[in-house]
């Protein structure tokens, strides 16, 4: 690994939150200009449509090229962060830009920006509250999107074959929210949800580790999740970093070496010393 990094630039965080938030925008400026061909009764007639086809190859040209500066940030990113290098060998390599744009550092005493259980939990899964009303933020509408089609994904079974630890877990949890009633399609999606969390931890406790090694932070700057807090054995049951590789061989050999140490146990040794 090449000039790796622990601290993420705040040029690159703020270059990040630029192309993150230009992408969710062209999208959405796509679909709206894209979507009344569909359904619009004025392009029924066939001068008024083909007048206004160049139009939407205008706007999908817009969104061609950030996606294509989306692609660049993400090879560029797998190689320049501890916590990114980790990101490619999970389910989760193509959201690389949005963990640069909100890395792990924003949760400690160093830059107090987001909460570490909300950073793991609802920054980038879209939740509801208790009133029912949806909280999605943009990071949590780019990065969800695509985790859904990965759990379409066909090779799905076969990645968390290499997952045993996160196998097992999502197994579990579908037998769990199936005895609360939910049928088995809608339980093995919140199970996937979970399983998703478990790796957005994963993917902090990485960069919080190698912020600590590097002496980027003191364990004193370290904030833990709430659970974690309040019930501190519970880190027995949790899994840790080198169980959620669904692309091990892609992890760079300094990392892959370092792994096995970088667990929740660590954190809870290191934050209680």
């Amino acid at each position: 690994m090449r000039d790796v990094k622990a601290w993420v630039d705040p040029q690159d965080i703020a270059l990040a939150q630029y192309t993150m938030r230009l992408l969710y925008n062209r999208e959405k400026e796509y679909k709206s200009i894209t979507k009344p061909l569909e359904r619009a009764y004025i392009f029924t007639v066939p001068e008024i449509r083909e007048a206004y086809k160049p139009y939407t190859q205008l706007e999908k040209q817009k969104l061609e090229r950030v996606k294509n500066e989306y692609k660049r940030l993400t090879l560029e990113y797998a190689e320049k962060y501890y916590h990114t290098a980790y990101m490619q060998a999970t389910l989760l390599k193509s959201s690389i830009p949005l963990f640069v744009a909100f890395p792990p550092q924003v949760t400690t005493k160093k830059q107090p920006a987001i909460k570490p259980s909300a950073y793991i939990n609802t920054l980038f899964i879209p939740v509801k509250r208790s009133d029912g009303a949806k909280i999605s933020t943009v990071p949590a509408k780019l990065l969800y999107k695509n985790y859904v089609m990965m759990r379409r994904y066909k090779h799905l079974d076969k990645h968390l074959e290499l997952m045993p630890r996160l196998k097992q877990f999502v197994e579990k949890k579908t037998i769990q929210y199936t005895s609360k009633g939910y049928p088995e399609k809608r339980a093995w999606k919140l199970a996937l949800r979970d399983a998703l969390r478990v790796i957005i931890g994963n993917i902090w406790l990485v960069g919080i580790y190698y912020l600590v090694q590097h002496k980027y932070i003191k364990p004193q700057d370290i904030i833990l999740p709430y659970e974690l807090a309040k019930q501190p054995h519970l880190h027995q049951t949790m899994i840790d970093p080198k169980d959620t590789l669904s692309h091990p061989y892609i992890l760079p050999p300094e990392l892959r070496d370092e792994l096995p140490y970088i667990t929740w146990k660590w954190l809870i040794q290191i934050t209680t010393q």
